[in-house]
């Protein structure tokens, strides 16, 4: 008998054989052939389980708090720098920001708003070495309001740019040359249309570059994997792909309804938008829609490798949600979650792009096998899960689920390590090379922890 971790257990019992999902003792599934099978059953499951165990044991024998920071009242970002050197986290009525090295424990930089202002978006340079930090600073005049993005150089502490933006920013973005920075704003109550803008600003000189205007509030932008183009989407039904060298509007797609989100496919050569009355795919080079994206899709993810969509539908009910997996090439359907008739809360690829796993209001976890197009692990917990996030090699998920972190395996689902909270945990990072967990917990009294989990 071989039990292959991840696949199948296939026991020989009284010259019969019985298949069964080789995920973990709670997980078996078992087609039971007759009741002498039953004991031999929960044997085998128990092995299979217990040696797993053993295994993630030694894998993360040494994980370790490394870390651990109070906010006083609420926790407004925490954010991972690119390189995993450091985590960045904003919080508390008095807009304070810290950056910590994680690796010795040490405060780098912090800086506290007046108890006035606020502290809002950290946002990264791809480099790791600038931090953009934007805080509303004051209104101009009852009517308007007028926003600073502060970009500062972490190793120096210095202050190398200030950029002001008319409105109140909901997003800042970096090019991923780090040339440039872009901000969006919520538009403006008292205008007519809650007109909002798209600004991208050069990083070094803050010189304005480029200005897109949308008669209603910008909903998301995002720069394309090479930095070309940027994209923007919008509560007045359209989006929009700009020409970052030649400032021009190149295309714009126009809906039915608001368009939520935009995203790039990992090579940048197609853009998806994201709306509740139907989502667009188009080739750049062509102009051409793709056709199997149509009214019934509210929502496109792409796998990172660019191979499949995972697309979300509102069939009956705003209650409900579907989601169908395409391989993109050929818009063949390989694959549905089904979430027992229950909303979705998040989903997310793996890394590798092998696997789908979803977050429903039903309170289970799922995990999509594409290779195989069938799902290979339902868990079930007491609370709704708030948040999750793969490891970069896509061998675990770190979920946030009650008042505990908890770092599973997949595919098998058993829990690792976690780490536990006195309040409901509400985020969950990886840092991007693996090698440290944050959670942070929710109100009155904000917490951020870090595990270490590998060497």
């Amino acid at each position: 008998m071989k039990i292959q971790t991840g696949c199948y257990v296939i026991m020989l019992l009284s010259g019969l054989i019985a298949v069964y999902s080789g995920t973990s003792a709670s997980q078996i599934s078992a087609q039971i052939i007759d009741d002498s099978s039953v004991d031999a059953i929960k044997t085998i499951s128990q092995i299979y389980t217990s040696n797993k165990s053993t295994a993630h044991s030694k894998l993360f024998s040494q994980v370790k708090q490394v870390a651990q920071f109070e906010e006083k009242d609420f926790l407004e970002d925490i954010v991972w720098s690119p390189n995993s050197k450091y985590l960045a986290i904003s919080g508390g009525r008095s807009g304070s920001v810290k950056v910590i090295e994680i690796a010795n424990n040490i405060n780098v930089f912090e800086r506290s708003y007046q108890e006035s202002l606020r502290s809002s978006n950290l946002t990264w340079s791809p480099d790791s070495q600038n931090l953009a930090i934007n805080g509303l600073v004051q209104l101009l005049n009852p009517r308007e309001e007028i926003d600073e993005i502060d970009i500062f150089d972490i190793a120096t502490g210095k202050q190398i740019n200030q950029i002001q933006h008319i409105g109140e920013i909901s997003k800042v973005l970096w090019s991923p040359d780090n040339k440039h920075i872009a901000s969006t704003d919520f538009g403006s109550l008292h205008t007519v249309g809650l007109n909002s803008k798209l600004r991208v600003f050069e990083t070094v000189t803050g010189e304005e570059v480029l200005q897109v205007n949308h008669n209603k509030s910008l909903l998301d932008a995002q720069w394309s994997p090479d930095g070309q183009y940027i994209a923007t989407a919008s509560r007045d039904r359209k989006a929009r792909i700009i020409d970052i060298n030649s400032r021009n509007v190149i295309f714009e797609l126009t809906h039915a309804h608001s368009v939520r989100e935009i995203s790039w496919s990992p090579d940048g050569q197609y853009i998806a938008t994201s709306s509740l009355l139907g989502s667009k795919i188009m080739n750049l080079l062509s102009g051409q829609l793709i056709p199997f994206i149509n009214e019934q899709v509210q929502e496109v993810v792409w796998s990172p490798d660019g191979q499949y969509l995972a697309t979300s539908t509102l069939p009956e009910s705003r209650d409900i949600s579907d989601i169908n997996i395409f391989e993109f090439s050929t818009g063949r359907k390989i694959a549905y979650v089904d979430h027992a008739r229950t909303r979705v809360k998040s989903k997310q690829w793996s890394p590798s792009s092998r696997y789908l796993m979803t977050a429903g209001y039903d309170k289970t976890m799922r995990v999509m096998d594409i290779q195989r197009g069938q799902e290979i692990l339902k868990l079930t917990y007491d609370y709704v899960t708030q948040d999750f996030a793969w490891s970069p090699d896509s061998r675990y998920v770190v979920i946030a689920n009650g008042k505990r972190a908890r770092i599973l395996s997949i595919p098998s689902g058993l829990e690792v390590a976690g780490i536990d909270h006195d309040e409901l945990v509400t985020n969950v990072l990886w840092s991007p090379d693996g090698r440290y967990v944050a959670s942070a917990n929710s109100s009155p009294r904000p917490v951020v922890k870090v595990l270490q989990v590998y060497n």
